[in-house]
């Protein structure tokens, strides 16, 4: 059924997903007429296997953790839905962000599901888009913090943007966060006021203040957690092409092109990521087929973890139609 919602909505806005088809296509027809296709292949095919495998493992631990995180704010709304369905739905997730025209579908499914699966709608919706809004908010203060170290490695132009995107990200939680700015624009503007005002939204909007300060902490540090094995399966993926960078080039760069893979204006990230990759390594000196080959592998185990997913929720759904009555709808 949510898989069915997610592509009825899909369906509704053909020219925006041929739209993001199109700018796809010109990304990697832009990157791929530079690069060396037969080099980028042997690098690939070459790969070192040991290194490959525990990337994949460290890729599959970044879920357990992100997981764990979503756990701990519902622990902090009071739900305490188990940990193995909170895996469960965040496997299926990866699966629908993976294969879905937007980045953000998976969440739509787990909001779903969880309010299948007994949860409530509003801490569901709460938690989800907590949980993802947190992880961004720690991702940023890691690429904030660690920009200064390599501010020779990345364009200036780039260097900025990321500064701007990240104090912008900064300052429009606080403002969200605040209650009185919440107040105010219920109060004197007409059409915001009514929005504002409905009972759902203002439910909605209390359960983000609802959270206790140490479910929010223990979610901050999963998030740091979870974005140094975002950093060490980089690491372990260029080890598999022979790329001999250090810790800290993958630590600057990883946030940057994470954040860049969240513009929807792609499919499922093809063309921004593989521009990106070229462009960030090849200022740290790795030469563009190896930057382009790095790129393909990030992507091929991120499929590969959607894969996971999407196996989970056949299976599952399976089980659930042999469970379900004869006599059911």
């Amino acid at each position: 059924m949510a898989a069915q919602e997610s592509a009825a909505q899909s369906r509704s806005k053909p020219w925006l997903n041929v739209l993001k088809v199109v700018v796809s296509a010109g990304l990697l027809v832009l990157v791929i007429t530079q690069a060396d296709l037969r080099a980028v292949w042997h690098l690939v095919a070459g790969a070192q296997m040991g290194a490959l495998a525990a990337a994949f493992v460290v890729v599959q631990l970044g879920v357990v953790l992100r997981a764990g995180r979503w756990m701990a704010l519902m622990r902090g709304q009071g739900d305490h839905t188990p940990y193995g369905t909170l895996l469960y739905l965040y496997y299926v997730g990866a699966f629908f962000n993976t294969f879905l025209p937007t980045g953000f579908g998976g969440d739509a499914i787990r909001i779903y599901e969880l309010s299948q699966d007994g949860g409530t709608p509003r801490a569901a919706i709460s938690t989800v888009v907590a949980e993802r809004a947190l992880g961004l908010l720690v991702q940023f203060a890691m690429a904030l913090l660690l920009l200064p170290l390599a501010w020779r490695l990345i364009p200036q132009e780039v260097a900025l943007l990321l500064l701007v995107f990240v104090l912008g990200a900064f300052v429009g939680t606080a403002l969200f966060m605040s209650r009185k700015l919440y107040s105010w624009l219920a109060d004197h503007l007409p059409l915001a006021g009514r929005l504002l005002r409905h009972p759902k939204i203002v439910a909605l909007y209390g359960s983000f203040h609802g959270y206790s300060p140490r479910s929010v902490r223990q979610a901050a540090g999963i998030s740091v957690l979870f974005n140094v094995t975002l950093i060490l399966s980089q690491w372990l993926l260029a080890r598999a092409l022979g790329i001999g960078l250090g810790v800290l080039e993958f630590a600057v760069f990883t946030p940057i092109l994470s954040t860049l893979l969240l513009v929807p204006i792609t499919i499922g990230g093809l063309g921004v990521r593989e521009g990106g990759y070229v462009l960030l390594y090849g200022q740290a000196g790795v030469p563009q087929d190896q930057a382009l080959a790095l790129s393909l592998l990030t992507y091929a185990t991120t499929l590969a973890s959607g894969l996971i997913g999407g196996v989970l929720y056949v299976v599952v759904g399976l089980r659930r139609m042999r469970g379900r009555p004869r006599n059911a709808g």
